[in-house]
């Protein structure tokens, strides 16, 4: 669970609930691996003493667009200043207040596009992302 999880089919939808650079990478190559380079549609939060930076710098140039959100947890980085540092690096990014609506913006998006969504980035969504979806 969590790590690399399909979750849906149609849209296709994968959870992984990865927030460290060995996470990024082992993410990064499966997506280039087995999405066939294709481009993604990403709902992310991130805690803010993890090194994001890195992590926007190895996941940016997958992403069509990133939903953020801020995970409730005290040590989150807010959802706003997550998608101006995505911004950025020139990744289409929009902070979302809640969990659900992130999810439903970026499924809805996912489906309209016909590529994957990937949400990742913190292990404190993962419950409220997968009783969403399921």
């Amino acid at each position: 669970p969590a790590r690399l999880e399909l979750i849906k089919r149609r849209p296709v939808v994968i959870l992984d609930g990865g927030h460290n650079e060995g996470c990024a990478n082992a993410l990064s190559d499966f997506i280039k691996k087995h999405l066939k380079n294709k481009r993604i549609i990403m709902v992310s939060s991130m805690m803010a003493d993890k090194d994001y930076p890195l992590m926007v710098s190895m996941l940016a140039p997958l992403a069509e667009k990133v939903f953020t959100v801020t995970p409730d947890n005290p040590r989150a980085l807010d959802a706003a200043e997550y998608a101006a540092v995505l911004a950025d690096v020139g990744v289409d990014a929009t902070a979302y207040a809640s969990v659900a609506d992130a999810v439903s913006a970026g499924k809805a998006l996912a489906a309209e596009k016909n590529i994957p969504l990937v949400c990742l980035g913190s292990l404190y969504m993962y419950a409220e992302i997968y009783d969403f979806l399921k």
